[in-house]
């Protein structure tokens, strides 16, 4: 955004906030998702899950993407007011690694805050807890609702970094 890339993408037909991700798309990630999720499918052949289950995982997962690209879009959107705020990108990468542990492993403050705050610890331990029979619809319709509430943010952000944008060149 500070150095003018997003003024040509002002100028293309589809909504800037969805041509900033198609343009920052990183394929290798997509070679490791499709990896992971092969090597998912074949661990998750040593259970016997219900067709719920197996449902209740995949929403899971697709949600988990939704919400860390969106507390990405979140940092990266600080762009429009911090000078020099990419690095904020890195920050939920960080997270996602730091707290990819079970939830237990970790204090009750600590639990609470990447849980209900920025659920980062429930993008990392919600498909094992459904796996293991500890997850809910109840907690999964939680994550969504986060999910949209997130989305809504981001956009307000977006909105009104645009508003305030000016070109670089």
């Amino acid at each position: 955004m500070v150095d003018g890339g997003l003024d040509s993408l002002l100028l293309k037909p589809l909504d800037p906030y969805w041509s900033v991700m198609l343009v920052g798309f990183d394929m290798p990630s997509l070679i490791e998702l499709v990896v992971t999720t092969a090597v998912f499918i074949y661990l998750l052949q040593n259970y016997t899950l219900g067709i719920i289950k197996v449902f209740m995982i995949i929403w899971a997962l697709i949600m988990g993407v939704m919400m860390i690209f969106l507390l990405n879009r979140i940092c990266i959107c600080f762009n429009f007011w911090l000078a020099k705020a990419s690095s904020l990108g890195g920050v939920i990468e960080d997270l996602t690694s730091m707290l990819s542990r079970p939830k237990v492993f970790f204090p009750t403050i600590i639990q609470l805050v990447f849980t209900f705050v920025v659920p980062v610890l429930t993008v990392t331990n919600m498909p094992v807890e459904i796996i293991k029979g500890d997850g809910s619809v109840k907690e999964l319709v939680y994550f969504s609702i986060a999910c949209v509430a997130l989305y809504y943010l981001s956009r307000y952000e977006w909105d009104q970094g645009m508003k305030n944008y000016y070109s670089a060149n």
